[in-house]
């Protein structure tokens, strides 16, 4: 995970969209890890049918 949120806005537009399927327990980590780097914004965890966190959705600020 730490690559890809790390190397993500290389490789999409500006002001794309993230999108990474989390297991339940690394949900608020990821989503930390996300926001630490400075390179999102808009940072949600959306939830599954099950009311479980499921998927980071991460607006890129720009690309690198």
């Amino acid at each position: 995970i730490r690559p890809l949120i790390a190397e993500a806005p290389r490789w999409l537009v500006p002001g794309g969209w993230l999108f990474v399927e989390l297991s339940l327990e690394r949900a608020p980590a990821v989503c930390a890890l996300a926001k630490q780097s400075g390179r999102y914004q808009s940072l949600e965890i959306i939830k599954d049918l099950a009311g479980k966190p499921r998927v980071l959705r991460a607006h890129v600020l720009e690309a690198t």
